[in-house]
């Protein structure tokens, strides 16, 4: 293909629609020609299942990336046999880390029960063009049970056991952990007819905030803290006229363990941040725990424990507590908050790690009497 050709089919990529090309063929300076077309990697598989362990949420999410993402003019997604859709690539200073990154939503309505074909279709800056394909298998309808339990460092394959929503994660000898520390990485366990329950987890701490020097690229919101933490009855994401969507508030109360990057020496301190986007209010309402502080000794395993139940105002309270491996479940709750505003009826677990370098060993979930008050485990 001439040069001018494929000068023109970058500029194309600059189009806003109807506005006129961002640049001209003469001021573009080409990189190297590669080999090959840009190649498409897709994080968890090229064949993937979402629904066997039940659906956590109305979105399926495949992740992965485009290398080298300079080189890509064009790039289109396609579902089955529907038409294709433009494919937004990272980074986005949010939910895609690196340049070439992507994080596909699919509603799960749109999926066939069985075997979806999903392609990816690029044009790169010289005109060639590359189609990658996978195969996704869709269970519809299946509850998730409880109670639930997963020891992640027996898991083979992470996508049979939780929704993978963001990021890079690797399963290891102690369990999951984040491969590339960012802006939430998550993923979700459970759905909606989860109502009252109480949560069990073991983690390590490898770093707890992510230094300034580490990250990717400035700008991700939040930078001036990290936490390790459980959305708790999440409902999933709303349509909010992001790609990917960012409006992760659709929950009843994310229970953090967190540290903020001008007070690191003091140790984190519990944050309980209820979700705002049920009932259409935008007010942000959070109660912290900072009279009391927590060092975290960093590659030693530690348990949460944390609950939510619904109390005889029909309002849900949340409870929290933390202990090192090997000593003493302390006996009372070392935070409790209750959300009176929008209580959110039910809905799943989402694992949230922000800036931060954890290993998820294991969880336990197990459904709880909505009734009882104790602060026993």
């Amino acid at each position: 293909m001439r040069r001018t050709t494929a000068i023109t089919v970058f500029c194309l990529t600059l189009l806003n629609l109807n506005q006129a090309p961002l640049c001209r063929a003469d001021d573009v300076v080409l990189p190297p020609k590669p080999d090959e077309p840009p190649t498409v990697s897709y994080w968890y598989g090229n064949e993937q299942t979402f629904g066997a362990a039940g659906n956590s949420n109305p979105l399926i999410n495949v992740l992965g990336t485009i290398r080298p993402a300079s080189c890509a003019a064009n790039v289109w997604y396609r579902l089955n046999n529907e038409k294709a859709r433009q494919l937004v690539l990272g980074p986005d200073l949010h939910r895609l880390a690196r340049q070439g990154d992507f994080n596909v939503e699919i509603e799960r309505s749109r999926l066939r029960p069985g075997r979806n074909t999903f392609q990816i279709m690029l044009h790169d800056l010289w005109g060639r063009k590359r189609v990658s394909e996978m195969q996704i298998n869709f269970v519809p309808g299946r509850p998730w049970p409880l109670p639930f339990h997963v020891d992640f460092a027996e898991v083979d394959n992470l996508q049979s056991v939780v929704d993978v929503i963001d990021g890079k994660w690797e399963l290891t000898e102690d369990g999951v952990r984040t491969a590339e520390p960012y802006y939430d990485r998550t993923f979700a366990f459970g759905d909606s007819g989860w109502k009252d329950m109480e949560l069990h987890a073991e983690l390590i701490f490898h770093r707890h905030f992510v230094d300034f020097k580490d990250r990717l690229h400035s700008g991700p919101p939040y930078l001036s803290h990290a936490h390790a933490s459980f959305n708790m009855r999440w409902a999933g994401f709303p349509e909010d006229g992001t790609v990917p969507r960012r409006a992760w508030q659709d929950l009843g109360c994310l229970v953090a363990l967190r540290s903020d990057l001008a007070q690191a020496k003091k140790g984190g301190y519990w944050w309980m941040h209820y979700g705002y986007a049920r009932r259409g209010t935008k007010a942000k309402r959070s109660e912290m725990m900072r009279d009391r502080r927590f060092q975290i000794e960093l590659e030693r395993r530690y348990h949460y424990r944390m609950r939510v139940e619904t109390v005889a105002d029909g309002n849900a309270r949340y409870s929290a507590r933390l202990w090192k491996d090997g000593e003493p479940e302390p006996a009372q709750w070392q935070m409790v908050g209750t959300d009176a505003a929008e209580t959110v009826p039910g809905g799943a677990i989402v694992f949230v790690v922000h800036h931060s370098d954890v290993t998820l060993c294991s969880v336990e979930v197990r459904k709880t009497d909505a009734a009882q008050q104790s602060d026993t485990p």
